[in-house]
Parts: structure tokens; sequence; C-alpha cells
């Protein structure tokens, strides 16, 4: 008789913590992700990202913070090309996080620190958004 062995998949939210700081009157959101992010998670932080707009007003900042990776595959790269696009075509910035050493080395070696904006902390970030 054959044995009957459950094998345990995690869902993508065991895997990834995505959260949003409350705004308030500034004119940057931070948004926080923590976890891996891959092919089965990318898409929660695209759809968090997705969903905030940039004023039209003034120029809109999402600092997004990435010190809490613990993996970024390319599917997390591309979500970074893409919302920075996004943004920058509505007279946005995105500004990036890295914080830690795999996020920093993963977004150097693919080339993409020449086109995304990058900071070590939070702080910077935020004294520099508009």
């Amino acid at each position: 008789m054959g044995t009957d062995e459950t094998v345990n998949v995690p869902r993508p939210s065991d895997l990834l913590r995505v959260w949003q700081e409350p705004a308030g009157e500034s004119v940057h959101v931070v948004v926080h992700v923590a976890g891996e992010v891959d092919l089965t998670t990318a898409p929660q932080v695209d759809d968090l990202l997705c969903g905030i707009e940039p004023r039209q007003a003034e120029p809109r900042c999402v600092i997004l913070v990435l010190t809490g990776v613990t993996f970024l595959s390319s599917a997390g790269l591309s979500l970074l090309i893409k919302n920075d696009r996004r943004m920058r075509d509505a007279g946005g910035h995105l500004y990036v996080v890295t914080g830690n050493r795999l996020v920093n080395r993963t977004i150097t070696r693919t080339g993409l620190a020449e086109t995304l904006v990058l900071f070590d902390t939070l702080g910077d970030a935020v004294t520099a958004a508009p």
C-alpha cells in the first residue's frame, strides 16, 4: 500500500508582505516589501503600485522600500522597470530603497542601477523626494 504524503505548498501571501504607509499631506507614498518577490508574488506588489496614481498638480513620488526582500527574481525586476516607466510617463518618480546586499547586487548586476533611482535608506529617499 502507498503512503499518503501531503506536500504543503506555501501560498504567495505567505511568502511576501506588502504594505503602504499613510500618505498624509505629503506628495510621496511609501510602499514596503518584505519576503520573496518572484513570479507568484510579484503581482501583489504590482497591484499595489498600479493602484497609486501620480497627482496631476505636482510630481508624485512612490518610494519602494525593498530592505526586507530576501529574493528578487526577474519578475520582480520587470515590475520595477514597468512601474518606473509608468511613474515617469505620468510625471512622477519611483525611488527604490535597496538597503540590503541581495537586492542591491541583483539590481546592479542586471544594469538596472543605471535606470532606476536607488537609495540606501528610506531617510535618504524621503529627503530627495520632490
